[in-house]
Protein backbone atom coordinates (compact mmCIF):
# COMPACT_ATOMS: atom_id res chain seq x y z
CA UNK A 1 0.00 0.00 0.00
CA UNK A 2 1.18 3.44 -0.60
CA UNK A 3 -0.05 6.34 1.32
CA UNK A 4 -1.64 7.89 -1.27
CA UNK A 5 -4.30 4.27 -1.53
CA UNK A 6 -7.93 4.87 0.28
CA UNK A 7 -7.10 1.47 1.73
CA UNK A 8 -3.98 2.89 3.40
CA UNK A 9 -5.90 6.01 4.36
CA UNK A 10 -8.82 3.30 5.83
CA UNK A 11 -6.45 1.55 7.77
CA UNK A 12 -4.33 4.51 9.33
CA UNK A 13 -7.67 5.64 10.15
CA UNK A 14 -9.00 2.62 11.98
CA UNK A 15 -5.74 2.21 13.79
CA UNK A 16 -6.29 5.71 15.44
CA UNK A 17 -9.81 5.16 15.93
CA UNK A 18 -8.83 2.48 18.10
CA UNK A 19 -7.01 4.66 20.42
CA UNK A 20 -9.58 5.63 23.38
CA UNK A 21 -7.73 8.77 24.75
CA UNK A 22 -8.48 11.73 22.57
CA UNK A 23 -5.14 12.77 24.34
CA UNK A 24 -3.30 10.21 23.78
CA UNK A 25 -4.49 10.02 20.02
CA UNK A 26 -3.02 13.15 19.24
CA UNK A 27 0.24 12.75 20.91
CA UNK A 28 0.08 9.33 18.38
CA UNK A 29 -0.47 11.76 15.79
CA UNK A 30 1.90 14.19 16.40
CA UNK A 31 4.60 11.36 17.03
CA UNK A 32 4.04 10.37 12.94
CA UNK A 33 3.62 13.50 11.70
CA UNK A 34 7.39 14.07 13.15
CA UNK A 35 8.56 10.88 11.86
CA UNK A 36 7.03 11.78 8.11
CA UNK A 37 8.95 14.92 8.80
CA UNK A 38 12.59 13.45 9.40
CA UNK A 39 11.99 10.79 6.48
CA UNK A 40 10.73 14.09 4.10
CA UNK A 41 13.75 16.58 5.11
CA UNK A 42 16.21 13.27 4.65
CA UNK A 43 17.58 13.65 8.18
CA UNK A 44 18.05 10.08 8.44
CA UNK A 45 17.66 7.32 5.39
CA UNK A 46 16.84 4.64 7.66
CA UNK A 47 14.84 4.46 10.53
CA UNK A 48 14.25 0.60 11.07
CA UNK A 49 12.12 -2.09 10.36
CA UNK A 50 9.25 -1.77 12.75
CA UNK A 51 8.46 1.51 14.50
CA UNK A 52 6.64 1.79 17.57
CA UNK A 53 4.66 5.06 18.22
CA UNK A 54 3.64 4.15 21.28
CA UNK A 55 7.41 3.79 22.55
CA UNK A 56 7.98 7.14 21.48
CA UNK A 57 4.76 8.81 23.05
CA UNK A 58 5.94 7.33 25.86
CA UNK A 59 9.44 8.11 26.18
CA UNK A 60 8.80 12.05 25.44
CA UNK A 61 5.87 11.66 28.37
CA UNK A 62 8.88 10.47 30.50
CA UNK A 63 10.75 13.40 29.33
CA UNK A 64 8.27 15.80 30.01
CA UNK A 65 7.43 14.94 33.36
CA UNK A 66 11.11 14.79 34.30
CA UNK A 67 11.61 18.93 32.70
CA UNK A 68 8.40 19.73 34.68
CA UNK A 69 9.58 18.37 38.02
CA UNK A 70 12.91 20.12 37.36
CA UNK A 71 11.44 23.04 36.53
CA UNK A 72 9.13 23.04 40.05
CA UNK A 73 12.41 22.64 41.79
CA UNK A 74 14.24 25.46 40.43
CA UNK A 75 11.19 28.16 41.30
CA UNK A 76 10.84 26.76 44.26
CA UNK A 77 14.63 28.05 45.35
Amino acid sequence: MTSGELKFALRVETALNSIPQPEYRQLVVESLMVLALIIEHNLTNYLGETLYVEQFVHCANGQFLQDQVSQVCLRAY
